[in-house]
């Protein structure tokens, strides 16, 4: 098995070395295609040992990624990397192992999670999304000229399935307010010419509408999020999950509240799996000081976080905290104080046994504070040794203080841990 990994560039000197870095122990190379960088992109990339090939621009970003994947035609697998990412792997089993053992067909494409996060706050996720990123590059090519797709071109009508890949994920440090404008003067343009060439595609109103909304056009981005929920088939529940969230965040933004409101029943109905809606929900209440109904919403936003019945965004994920807080006051408001009677003497043990919360953690820690605030208490996670801790959870731990314990029979460390306490 041989896999390549392929990256676009121009102009990415402070952000390459690292993409770069993350991909040399998991693949067999790295191929960088520079679109004309006149800064140290190209020599960095090369000191790095990345195979280094050059593609005239030509405002079309298929274009220049099917030239990548000419180059590896040949491989089994391809992985993409964008120039200001970093790929992990959290799995013991190396990435090539895990791809041999798994037995996938030759056109499954593999979803990657995308954690979004602000530069120079590496521990701080703004955003979750994912991306078709790993394939095999004899079945596939791109389309579009931005926000491009892939195609299954294989023969005997053959298509292409979507499949997950849990260990691995893709950390996007963003760029700096003055990138991100002209990235967003490019990618208008070349949407606008795409709309142009393919008026019926509906995808393309969706990402219009992403842009406008990042830029703070908020009645464009509703313009095409509607647009795009009309031509969108049922069967696209995820970009139709994102074109609800720009178009109910566009109202909320225009001061549309009942727009929104009705929006928001429309997704849930169709997708009610997806979390976003059920906590823009909660936060409308609570603005209006609707104590009641923001409870509701947001432990119905707690519930379907947790379920994760489906693959969807989560674009709320870095103000759990606060949402969280915000919770908690609307149980207040409605109940009056949840704080436990003060006992002094009291010592409790807490061993949490199903540690596979992942982004529930610090909602988790918050909850135990909130309710045992006036209690001495100490906590313990016990977990399989075959379990996989991501290393921003076991610094959660650690700055918490949780003691952890790995030992195969849980029931033996929870007598163990509350007889030490």
């Amino acid at each position: 098995m041989f896999i390549s990994a392929c990256i676009l560039t121009k102009n990415n000197e402070d952000t390459i070395g690292l993409a770069i870095s993350s991909l040399i122990n998991h693949v067999d190379r790295v191929i960088v295609a520079d679109t004309g960088s006149d800064d140290s992109t190209v020599l960095i990339a090369s000191e790095l040992g990345a195979e280094i090939h050059s593609f005239s621009w030509c405002d079309d970003f298929s274009k220049a990624r099917n030239f990548c994947l000419q180059l590896v035609r040949n491989d089994n697998w391809v992985l993409w990397l964008d120039s200001d990412e970093e790929f992990v792997w959290s799995n013991d089993v190396s990435f090539k192992g895990w791809l041999q053992d798994k037995f996938f067909n030759s056109t499954d494409v593999l979803l990657l999670e995308v954690r979004h996060i602000r530069t120079g706050e590496p521990q701080k996720v703004m955003a979750l999304t994912h991306a078709e990123r790993l394939f095999s590059p004899m079945f596939f090519r791109y389309t579009g000229s931005v926000h491009e797709n892939i195609i299954c071109v294989a023969e005997d009508g053959f298509q292409k399935t979507v499949q997950n890949c849990p260990y691995a994920w893709v950390i996007h440090s963003g760029y700096s307010p003055e990138f991100q404008e002209r990235k967003h003067q490019r990618n208008m343009a070349l949407l606008k010419n795409e709309l142009t060439k393919n008026p019926s595609n509906p995808l393309t109103f969706r990402y219009i509408a992403n842009e406008a909304y990042n830029s703070g056009d908020y009645n464009q981005s509703l313009l095409n999020a509607s647009k795009a929920l009309e031509l969108i088939p049922l069967t696209g529940t995820y970009s139709r999950a994102q074109s609800y969230f720009y178009s109910i965040m566009s109202n909320v933004h225009l001061n549309k509240t009942n727009e929104a409101r009705e929006m928001i029943e429309r997704c849930i109905a169709e997708l009610p799996h997806y979390s976003d809606p059920y906590c823009i929900a909660g936060e409308l209440c609570f603005s209006q000081s609707l104590w009641e109904e923001a409870l509701e919403w947001y432990d119905s936003w707690f519930d379907s976080v947790k379920q994760e019945k489906q693959m969807f965004p989560d674009y709320f994920i870095s103000q759990r905290k606060q949402i969280y807080k915000r919770r908690q006051e609307s149980y207040r408001n409605l109940n009056g104080s949840i704080s436990m009677k003060e006992v002094k003497d009291m010592n409790l043990s807490i061993l949490i046994t199903y540690p596979e919360l992942e982004y529930d953690w610090e909602e988790l820690v918050l909850h135990i504070k909130e309710k045992l605030r006036d209690v001495n208490y100490h906590i313990g996670v016990w977990c399989d040794k075959k379990f996989q801790v991501d290393q921003q959870i076991k610094l959660l731990w650690r700055e918490n203080k949780i003691q952890t314990f790995y030992e195969a029979d849980w029931q033996k460390n929870s007598f163990q841990f509350c007889e030490k306490e």
